[in-house]
């Protein structure tokens, strides 16, 4: 079920609430600091930082535009339009465009301000100033104190994209078996499947840069390699459906190549967990397939060849395809080994401390 309220539109909520409370405290009187805690509340606390940062030099341009022109030619229509102009060029060829609008409304609030001497503008500019701070700040709290994480949904999307690539391969190797019926994949559904690990991939670099620890870093690291890993499978399977009529037409080596991709959809289901067992099974299969190859006769027709050439693609994707599990199972074994390490360090430390003691 889709949430409609997730924990990014709740720390804008918290954030904008804040940032209201700190300015009637200071009784500056406005709802601005809530804007630019609504607009500066990015997904990574760099992102906010950088933006606020932006925002904040921006305005310190508006503010001296707003006044010069304000002082110079007056307020009207006409100059609203002329330093909106003015004030884009100057803040997109200072490269400030991140903080654009809010730095625009800023020369806005100097317009409306006027009629105003240079001690009344100081004072103005420092209070519009603080407000910025007080949104930036509130922005850049929230988020060090509720980072965003994606860790859980990212855990819960690879298994399921696992358990989805399992049933394809079972698709394929039944449709070897009973080539009648139509391949029920679509090439559509995988064009859908690449964009959507290519925004989960997203989420994996955001959780990077919001982690303080460098074992989430690392567990982040380890989603966006499965991602990557998820993301040549489903390439692969492509690949295999361009061989799979011809070769199913024929009949040729039909029993091999559709146990190999039970075994494969086997170990899909947990290529981390699966035993080298099944691993090995596969391999044997294969291993079979490659002495057809080297032991059969050249093909004497040109049917004969596309047909041999055929299921050579075919063979070289499912050995690529195990090849992939293969180092996934590999990676989850490196992270097993990394952690005990941790452990019996984490051990040596406590015992030496009680030893000190």
């Amino acid at each position: 079920m889709r949430k409609f309220i997730g924990p990014r539109i709740l720390k804008t909520g918290i954030g904008v609430t804040f940032a209201l409370i700190v300015s009637q405290l200071l009784h500056l009187n406005t709802t601005f600091t809530g804007v630019v805690t609504l607009i500066g509340m990015k997904e990574t606390i760099k992102k906010t930082v950088q933006y606020g940062s932006t925002l904040f030099a921006g305005s310190i341009l508006s503010l001296i535009v707003g006044f010069i022109l304000g002082t110079s030619l007056g307020v009207s229509p006409l100059i609203f339009g002329l330093g909106t102009i003015l004030i884009i060029a100057i803040l997109v060829a200072f490269r400030l465009v991140d903080g654009l609008i809010l730095s625009v409304i800023v020369m806005y609030h100097v317009f409306d301000a006027f009629p105003m001497d240079f001690y009344q503008f100081v004072s103005f500019s420092f209070r519009e100033l603080l407000i910025l701070i007080i949104g930036i700040l509130s922005s850049i709290i929230v988020n060090l104190l509720a980072p965003q994480k994606y860790d859980q949904q990212l855990k819960e999307e690879i298994d399921h994209y696992y358990s989805i690539l399992s049933e394809y391969l079972l698709s394929i190797a039944k449709w070897i078996k009973n080539p009648e019926k139509e391949l029920p994949l679509s090439l559509h559904e995988f064009y859908q499947h690449q964009k959507d690990i290519k925004r989960l991939i997203k989420k994996a670099e955001i959780g990077i840069e919001n982690c303080f620890s460098a074992n989430s870093k690392i567990q982040y690291e380890s989603y966006i390699m499965k991602f990557k890993a998820i993301q040549k499978l489903i390439s692969i399977i492509e690949d295999m459906m361009l061989e799979m009529k011809r070769i199913s037409g024929t009949h040729l080596q039909t029993y091999p190549v559709s146990r190999a991709m039970e075994l494969l959809a086997k170990i899909q289901q947990h290529p981390e967990e699966t035993t080298y067992s099944t691993y090995q099974r596969t391999k044997v299969v294969l291993n079979h397939l490659n002495e057809y190859f080297e032991l059969s006769p050249l093909p004497e027709t040109r049917s004969e060849f596309i047909d041999r050439s055929s299921l050579h693609h075919l063979f070289l994707s499912i050995y690529d395809y195990l090849e992939i599990l293969t180092l996934l199972h590999s990676e989850k074994e490196k992270e097993i080994e990394k952690e005990t390490i941790q452990k019996k360090w984490n051990l040596g430390q406590l015992i030496s401390q009680n030893l000190i003691k």
